[in-house]
């Protein structure tokens, strides 16, 4: 069971620029600052989806409970999309959506 702020490092790798584009426009279409905190309680082994994008001078960081993020279609797209590349690129199953 993972704990809660566990982060899991599935390590360094590099995406192909069409690939990197591709997860970026998914990111950017996620627009961190309007998506809401789950405030709801959990129901048991939920997963809490935490996104951090961070600059040299700003951290934006956005949260919510994993049932109610497979409900938005652009918080979906992104969690799928990072699962296949993990999957992909490092050869372990992330098990995101």
């Amino acid at each position: 069971h993972r704990k809660i702020g566990e982060e899991i490092d599935f390590g360094p790798f590099h995406l192909p620029m069409d690939e990197n584009d591709h997860i970026w426009a998914l990111i950017l279409n996620l627009n961190i600052t309007s998506n809401p905190p789950g405030f709801r309680m959990g129901v048991p082994d939920e997963v809490m989806y935490t996104f951090k994008l961070e600059t040299d001078n700003h951290t934006q960081t956005a949260w919510m409970w994993a049932g109610d993020g497979r409900k938005i279609p652009v918080v979906l797209a992104v969690v799928v999309e990072m699962d296949r590349l993990i999957e992909q690129y490092t050869g372990q199953k992330a098990h995101l959506p």
